[in-house]
């Protein structure tokens, strides 16, 4: 995976653990503390989360619109060029979702906004990766910290090549590093999203992560078969 993705991933890293300081104030707090104000640390929390998904989410599609236009530059498949013009679209789109909500739910979460969230709860795609859980009290930052972990578990592994590096190659030897980088690009961004939905409960950003999900598990199993088709030894 490229260098790039390995620093947002850190940064998707540290977002998470932001989302965990709600947890962590709720171990703390006392024992006796009213339903209502435990209540309010829970929304808090998952909005917290919520915004920081959406933040990290828009420098992630950034990184693929931009390998996708590297694409339609330097490939002469057809294949890749429509894929990286779909790419380009939906991202772009996406991405400006993804700001406005981000500043929607930096102003829910201004001193005196009260915004009450619905507790629909996560479900599904799940790749082995953290626990079953809400984030409430220690079993969600015990969530919260297994995740990390196997999100920094993952960047370790990573090597790959620059955007950079990139653009340098040209023919077979370009589409083929192109599908690799992408298919890893999208194989973090699914991560991501599964965070969402198991940790963030706001309707719009929950449905973007299933659709995200729904779209780029298509496209990696499409490439997947391209790499395949066209470079299997």
């Amino acid at each position: 995976m490229t260098s790039t993705i390995k620093h947002l991933a850190a940064g998707t890293a540290l977002a998470l653990a932001l989302s965990g300081a709600g947890a962590t104030a709720a171990v703390a707090s006392p024992t006796h503390q009213p339903a209502s104000a435990s209540a309010q640390t829970g929304a808090e929390r998952h909005m917290n989360h919520d915004r920081h998904f959406a933040v990290m989410m828009v420098p992630h599609h950034q990184g693929a619109t931009d390998m996708a236009e590297l694409a339609l530059q330097k490939s002469e498949r057809p294949e890749i060029r429509d894929l990286a013009e779909k790419i380009i679209e939906a991202q772009t789109e996406e991405i400006q979702q993804l700001e406005a909500a981000a500043q929607r739910l930096a102003a829910e979460n201004t001193p005196g906004h009260h915004h009450h969230h619905g507790h629909g709860h996560g479900h599904g795609h799940h790749h082995g990766h953290g626990h079953h859980g809400h984030g409430h009290g220690g079993h969600g930052q015990s969530m919260n910290a297994d995740m990390q972990g196997a999100m920094m578990g993952e960047m370790d592994g990573m090597d790959g090549m620059s955007l950079e590096e990139l653009a340098k190659l040209s023919g077979d030897d370009f589409d083929k590093a192109f599908l690799e980088e992408m298919i890893a690009h999208h194989q973090m961004a699914l991560e991501m999203a599964e965070m969402e939905l198991q940790m963030g409960t706001d309707p719009e950003l929950r449905a973007m992560a299933e659709k995200m999900i729904e779209d780029q598990q298509a496209e990696i199993e499409l490439m997947q078969g391209w790499l395949e088709e066209w470079f299997a030894a």
